[in-house]
C-alpha cells in the first residue's frame, strides 16, 4: 500500500520479544515482567484455593513496564 514506516505511521509492538531488534526498521515495544507476572498471578490464586479469597473480591496490581523507544516510532529528522 505504499505505508513507510515510521514516516508515514508509527508503530509499537508489546512484549519486547527478540524479533523487534531484527527486524526493519527496529520495532518499538513495552519491556513488561512476565515472569513477575506468573509469580503474582499464581499467589493470587493460592490464596484463592486455600480461602484466602472470594471470587467476588478483585484486586489491582500494577507491575512496572518500560517503553522502549526503537526507529519504528521515530520519525524521519529534519535536515
Amino acid at each position: 500500500m505504499g505505508i513507510r514506516i515510521p514516516e508515514d505511521i508509527a508503530f509499537a509492538g508489546f512484549n519486547n520479544d527478540p524479533v523487534s531488534t531484527v527486524v526493519e526498521p527496529n520495532l518499538t515495544t513495552i519491556n513488561y515482567p512476565g515472569y513477575e507476572m506468573g509469580q503474582v498471578a499464581a499467589r493470587n490464586l493460592i490464596a484463592h484455593l486455600n480461602g484466602g479469597s472470594t471470587v467476588n473480591s478483585t484486586n489491582t496490581i500494577i507491575l512496572r513496564s518500560d517503553l522502549v523507544i526503537r526507529e519504528s516510532s521515530v520519525g524521519r529528522k529534519s535536515i
